[in-house]
């Protein structure tokens, strides 16, 4: 079992400042937060994206993503969130990088909007389309969500075999 990692957000923009801020404050890793508007459209765009976050090398790069969720209730919704997921997997792939977190319910207004029964069968796919890439696919425990009581993300975790991040806020 390997030694837990601690990764600092990407919060500074200026990638090269991001880097020397986390080495600086002995950070193994960035956690690089995708929103959709920030997903790159065509070819040109993802080799800027990725030549951008190769530039945190030796740093680990894990990957969440924020407004879209496999989870999802509404079928189209959970189908376009899954095919980003698996462009983002095969970016990452590109980068050979191993490690890419998700999220499953977070920042749902309510549990009605997600399916249980498509988030975990969702989740078990999408573990293995990433793990065919050598990406280990990891759910985080967020604040809030599905995922943040122990007890489902102990259930979330063993059913879909997906890898682990864990968040832990530090008080101010």
């Amino acid at each position: 079992m390997s030694q837990p990692k601690p990764a600092m957000c990407n919060f500074i923009p200026d990638v090269d400042v991001l880097k020397k801020a986390a080495m600086a404050h002995g950070f193994s890793g960035v956690d690089w937060t995708f929103k959709p508007e920030d997903l790159p459209t065509n070819g040109l765009d993802e080799s800027r994206l990725l030549g951008k976050i190769s530039r945190l090398h030796p740093l680990e790069v894990h990957r969440a993503f924020k407004g879209i969720d496999f989870g999802d209730a509404d079928e189209a919704g959970a189908s376009a969130a899954m095919e980003t997921h698996r462009k983002v997997c095969r970016m990452v792939s590109r980068l050979e990088d191993r490690f890419m977190t998700v999220h499953l319910g977070l920042g749902s207004r309510s549990t009605g909007e997600l399916s249980w029964e498509r988030g975990i069968e969702a989740m078990t796919e999408l573990v293995e389309y990433a793990d065919d890439f050598g990406i280990c696919l990891c759910l985080e425990n967020p604040a809030s969500g599905w995922s943040s009581p122990p007890e489902l993300f102990e259930k979330l975790i063993r059913k879909s075999r997906a890898g682990v991040t864990l968040d832990i806020t530090m008080p101010a």
